[in-house]
């Protein structure tokens, strides 16, 4: 097992949007909907508002005041520029 990847071991499999679209916010917000707490997004050149409201969506902290995500983005970046943006 990789570390720091532990809690998606748990969870089910990722659903994957492999392009952004205006379309996209939409279907973020039926997956939401419907209980999809992972996602992978692949073919994306900056996080799009909809990536951001999916994922901050649920935020919650913990006893010791650490914010703790209800949701998380698996993201596949293709080129190094893209993954330090």
């Amino acid at each position: 097992m990789l570390i720091g990847l532990e809690p998606w071991a748990a969870a089910p499999p990722p659903k994957n949007l492999l392009q952004p679209r205006a379309s996209a916010g939409w279907l973020l917000e039926l997956l939401g909907s419907r209980g999809v707490q992972n996602i992978e997004a692949s073919s994306y050149i900056s996080v799009t508002a909809a990536l951001v409201k999916f994922r901050v969506q649920g935020l919650r902290r913990d006893s010791g005041g650490r914010v703790v995500p209800a949701r998380r983005i698996l993201l596949k970046a293709s080129r190094p520029e893209i993954a330090e943006a």
